[in-house]
């Protein structure tokens, strides 16, 4: 375990800056890499912001794009929207396909279409901080389920503010988030807003039953 950093002889607390789901490596051990990004689609009914780090799911059946976006024909993306508490989920996002008319525009503006790229693998593990809204959670929460709970998107990072919701720690099953273990980084121990080991509990790609 990393030790805090120490400033003045005293102890810093951890840092309060979320950033959605980040992809570290897969449960077997292979680091992320960007091999493990695949393109989706959003259509521009979808009248939500989005941005790296937040976790979608696919939208609905036999769902595709219905125009030539970019590079890609009729039909070779499949379309995705963010998602809520409760629902299996595809991934999470970790690029956008270069908007020609914006190349400074990193994350997705509401109501418009975009490619993005999503870390897929369904034994992907991240790293999410938690919000310690009411307590921390402690040690003894791993192996636990959680949700998590939204936050507003940062349009000057262009990274998610979604994070694990301390209260909500629990072994039911339908909870979006698997708690594995307190994340092994510099300047991070229990206590508020503490960076987590997670997997996304239920994942699309590992639900046998076809459809989203």
């Amino acid at each position: 375990m990393h030790r805090k950093v120490r400033q003045g002889g005293f102890i810093l607390a951890n840092r309060d800056s979320a950033f959605g789901l980040k992809p570290v490596r897969t449960l077997g051990g292979v680091p992320y890499s960007g091999a493990f990004a695949n393109p989706y689609y959003f259509n521009s009914n979808t009248g939500s912001n989005i941005f790296i780090g937040d976790p979608v799911r696919l939208n609905g059946t036999n769902t595709t794009n219905a125009a030539a976006v970019g590079d890609f024909a009729i039909g070779m993306l499949q379309d995705i929207i963010i998602g809520a508490t409760g629902d299996f989920f595809l991934g999470v996002v970790v690029a956008f396909e270069p908007d020609r008319d914006n190349l400074a525009l990193v994350s997705r503006t509401a109501s418009t279409e975009r490619i993005a790229y999503v870390c897929d693998h369904p034994w992907m593990i991240y790293h999410m901080q938690e919000d310690s809204d009411g307590n921390s959670m402690p040690v003894t929460d791993s192996g636990l389920n959680a949700n998590f709970v939204a936050g507003t998107g940062s349009t000057v990072t262009n990274l998610s503010a979604y994070e694990i919701d301390s209260d909500s720690a629990a072994t039911t099953a339908t909870l979006n988030l698997r708690l594995l273990q307190l994340a092994n980084l510099p300047d991070n121990e229990i206590g508020n807003q503490a960076i987590w080991e997670v997997m996304i509990n239920q994942q699309q790609y590992r639900e046998i039953t076809g459809g989203a």
